[in-house]
């Protein structure tokens, strides 16, 4: 390699890539922030909360990947001390 082509090549190590060239080669991850259904179905869990719990059976309806919302729905109800009644009305939105 000549000293020009060293110096070339160093200078485009140097170069931080484009987003074009770093998607290209699966470099690049998107960032999104949780979907709130998502967020509705944590909530619930965690704490208990028949509001998220219906946030959730408004939301779920509208997600696309019914495996993605059959998790979500499942994880939901299984948070601690739901009435009962509202846990069988949002299962049934999984079928």
């Amino acid at each position: 390699m000549t000293t020009f082509g060293l110096h070339h090549g160093l200078h485009q190590a140097r170069r931080p890539p484009d987003t074009a060239s770093t998607t290209r080669h699966g470099v690049h991850k998107v960032r999104r922030s949780p979907s709130p259904a998502a967020a509705a179905a944590y909530r619930t869990r965690l704490s208990g909360s028949s509001e998220g719990l219906r946030a959730l059976a408004a939301l779920a309806p509208q997600l696309p990947d019914t495996a993605c919302r059959d998790l979500l729905i499942d994880y939901a109800c299984a948070g601690p001390g739901l009435p009962q009644r509202l846990v069988a009305e949002v299962r049934r939105i999984r079928n």
